[in-house]
């Protein structure tokens, strides 16, 4: 596995929207999107996770955007 450059990654979320992480890693054929926790906290986002799942929500008015579930010992966006 590598990474050939530096790119925006895109999550569509469950109600349509989309989320941009900016300078994130691109490994081609790895067939899904490897987004570290502390990016995801870097782009606005609070999040509340424990062992099962973990949520963001939007840091401006609290609404929920992600969340995702543990499985296989990594959390999973649906």
């Amino acid at each position: 596995m590598w990474s050939d450059r530096i790119d925006t990654a895109v999550i569509k979320l469950e109600n349509g929207r989309y989320v941009f992480l900016e300078d994130t890693l691109h490994v081609p054929g790895i067939g899904y999107t490897l987004v570290s926790i502390k990016k995801l906290l870097g782009s606005k986002l609070i999040g509340q996770f424990d062992a099962h799942c973990i949520l963001f929500s939007r840091r401006s008015d609290n609404i929920l955007l992600i969340k995702a579930k543990m499985r296989n010992s990594l959390y999973i966006v649906s």
